[in-house]
């Protein structure tokens, strides 16, 4: 695995940078930008088993930094697309595939996300931490968290959007008040939960529904848990007008203190229609074709680290440890059989006993059949 595929540090105002029909393969990043001044286009691409990011884009300083992702197949990285404060910009019609988290906006309120596939995300299909970011017309399935709303973000999600077969649909936490309008949310564990947070699900201040702008116009359907769980006391949920199945809304189905009345008795989005992205390919997932052991990211670190490793069929025992310069163990990460595919672990520093070790080089040794290999991590307090 190699460094980044590409590279950008320093742009030239007003000018883009433009990367169309490239595929970009096994490199640590596909595309970095950091710096000042970076306008970079990307088009109809592909960036595939990244160690940590497909892209990376932070830039931040000098007079405007902006970005246009469009029709890109990401399959395989830590995080699919990370983009960070300072910018602005649109990602659209891209297909992000077999991350641990699909899309990462961090405290940037300038990023459109549309017509996005977003499957099989291991922990976050798109996660805003603290950002406004908005959404439309987008399909997020099959993640632990299919978006997940931390540290006061407030994004708005609209448009014909499809959460679906997620363990949790919506997960709104740390004073994270999402705004969602006309958005399917069927087939999860929860459709909605909130912790510490008041999302805003619709409000018509009416008796009925007459299809005004404030409604909802969600659709809540086939959610095995809660359509929608209120887990701080003392906070109502508003969620007027919207659609709760065939036979409207069920008690049993929220959990707190949730307004759900008035309801509409039609759903406003069927499969079918109103913008709705089809179900992606079911595809079998490309399994690693050997063990492997990926540089740990970042290093050096400081308090912790992320170990990537691969098994490949039929899976295998792997034991991952941590060891100290003079040979003693530190920390068992890992041990035991694992089915193939590709893994990843924190270290966070700590020894057996749970306590913080001193800065210095350890070594991280992973072995299985026929595989024995060791890297160097540096910790740097």
């Amino acid at each position: 695995m190699t460094g980044s595929g590409i590279t950008l540090f320093k742009g030239v105002y007003n000018t883009s940078t433009t990367i169309s029909g490239v595929t970009m393969s096994n490199c640590l990043n596909g595309v970095d930008a950091t710096g000042s001044d970076v306008w970079l286009d990307i088009s109809e691409s592909s960036i595939d088993d990244s160690g940590y990011y497909g892209i990376y884009f932070s830039a931040s300083g000098g007079t405007e930094n902006r970005f246009d992702f469009s029709a890109l197949t990401i399959d395989g990285a830590y995080t699919g697309i990370a983009v960070l404060a300072g910018s602005k910009g649109t990602v659209s019609d891209c297909l992000i595939k077999g991350t641990d988290t699909g899309v990462w906006v961090v405290a940037n309120d300038s990023l459109t996300i549309s017509g996005c596939v977003v499957d099989s995300s291991t922990t976050n299909g798109i996660w805003c931490l603290g950002s406004n970011a908005t959404m439309s017309a987008d399909t997020v399935s099959n993640a632990t968290i299919g978006v997940f709303c931390s540290a006061a973000a407030s994004p708005g999600i609209s448009g014909g959007t499809w959460i679906k077969s997620n363990s949790a649909g919506v997960k709104c936490d740390g004073y994270s008040n999402a705004s969602i309008r006309n958005t399917k949310i069927s087939g999860n564990g929860d459709g909605v939960t909130a912790l510490n947070s008041v999302p805003d699900l619709g409000y018509t201040g009416a008796d009925s529904c007459s299809g005004s702008g404030g409604e909802g116009g969600n659709s809540f359907k086939s959610n095995s848990g809660y359509h929608v769980s209120n887990l701080t006391p003392g906070n109502t949920i508003v969620a007027e007008c919207n659609y709760w199945g065939p036979l409207g809304p069920k008690a049993n189905k929220f959990s707190g203190t949730v307004d759900y009345d008035p309801y509409t008795t039609s759903d406003p989005l069927p499969v079918s229609g109103d913008g709705l992205k089809p179900e992606p390919e079911k595809r079998d997932p490309v399994l690693p074709k050997s063990f492997a052991l990926h540089r740990n990211y970042p290093n050096p670190f400081n308090p912790s680290t992320i170990v990537r490793y691969d098994v490949p069929a039929p899976g295998g025992d792997v034991d991952l440890a941590v060891f100290s310069v003079r040979g003693q163990l530190v920390k068992r990460l890992a041990s035991g059989h694992h089915p193939p595919g590709v893994h990843s672990l924190v270290w966070e520093g700590r020894n057996r006993r749970g306590e913080s070790v001193s800065s210095g080089i350890y070594f991280l040794r992973m072995k299985s059949r026929g595989f024995d290999k060791t890297i160097k991590l540096v910790l740097l307090k």
